[in-house]
């Protein structure tokens, strides 16, 4: 089954959805992830933190054999204006994925707020077959950002190589 995972930020496919990438590669599905990258000012070891979270991104990328796409947008000031939902709307009638993956719409971050907008409005268009699936992220140890978030499908990662 081809399947798109749709994240805010580049670290948002590792934490909220890495294990579960494992296993559906390993699996054999074909994945492709749409990374909205974020643009922040602050640097990592002197380099600008978009250089070395986009390193590290097609790092965790290739360990799957992996290339993500990554759109541009800039942290903090992506919306699901009339553009940006042209573009999804696009892309994912392009890619025709059998299901999608994105951040449950109700978090604390705008940013996943937004690209869980622009996900869902063009996978409920009509005509369109698709599983849809939310996860989630943490802001750290039992800070959760999702609000209501109550998943009903648990995947164990613990053997992501299985």
């Amino acid at each position: 089954m081809k399947i798109l995972v749709v994240s805010a930020h580049l670290d948002d496919f590792e934490t909220g959805f890495g294990g579960l990438a494992t296993k559906l590669v390993h699996a054999g599905h074909e994945l492709v992830s749409v990374i909205c990258v974020s643009d922040r000012e602050e640097g990592v070891e002197g380099k600008p933190y978009r250089e070395v979270r986009t390193q590290e991104s097609r790092n965790a990328h290739a360990v799957l054999d992996l290339k993500p796409v990554i759109l541009g947008y800039t942290e903090q000031r992506f919306s699901a204006d009339p553009q940006a939902r042209r573009a999804f709307q696009l892309l994912i009638a392009d890619l025709k994925p059998g299901a999608v993956f994105a951040h449950w719409a109700m978090d604390v971050n705008p940013d996943h707020r937004a690209a869980a907008a622009l996900t869902l409005e063009p996978c409920m268009q009509k005509g369109v077959n698709l599983e849809y699936f939310c996860f989630e992220v943490l802001s750290g140890p039992g800070r959760p950002q999702s609000l209501g978030y109550y998943p009903t499908h648990y995947v164990d990662i613990m053997r992501a190589l299985e």
